[in-house]
């Protein structure tokens, strides 16, 4: 919801228009947009994990530089859905229930509830094609189980981010040069 606001907000207040006056390029708004949210995020996954391991007592059996690169990786994933989501619509409300039925599809076909195998292999294939499920997997082997995680799922976030940012930056750069 975070990033996906931010671009559409945007666009209908006429900051865009600075941008498009600015010096900076596409590529530069991006990126402060990405460290900006992913900055406040990492504070919010910190205090939260912080929270479930210290006051709630869930276990922490892992190694916790691979809990901050997963934890990064879905942060940069989700952002890169969230400033897709803000290319495609058409209003503030839009944006916010997007991504409100793309957070409801990340908590039931993730995993989180169900297990995968558990789901018919329709639901099978949309649970791999969101960040939530390799994220979820990936923590639950760091935190709960005390394994290394496998790298293939973080290569997969990884690829994802790298993807989904590269789509964004084509789509912003669109937006800043039509006039």
């Amino acid at each position: 919801s975070l990033a996906a606001l931010s671009i559409v907000s945007e666009r209908f207040s006429g900051t865009m228009e600075i941008m498009r006056a600015s010096p900076a390029n596409a590529f530069e708004i991006l990126i402060g947009k990405y460290l900006s949210c992913s900055i406040f995020l990492g504070v919010v996954s910190a205090l939260l994990i912080g929270l479930l391991h210290f006051v709630l007592g869930v276990p922490m059996l892992g190694s916790w530089k691979f809990l901050a690169l997963a934890s990064l990786l879905v942060v940069l994933v989700s952002l890169g859905f969230g400033f897709l989501i803000s290319g495609f619509v058409r209003s503030d409300s839009q944006s916010v229930q997007f991504s409100m039925v793309f957070l409801l599809a990340s908590i039931f076909f993730s995993g989180f509830f169900l297990q995968l195998y558990q789901l018919r292999w329709p639901a099978q294939i949309v649970s791999w094609l969101l960040p939530a499920t390799y994220g979820i997997k990936t923590l639950q082997d760091i935190m709960l189980r005390g394994i290394q995680p496998q790298m293939n799922l973080l290569w997969i976030l990884a690829g994802m981010a790298t993807v989904l940012f590269m789509i964004n930056w084509a789509r912003l750069h669109r937006l800043l040069v039509q006039r």
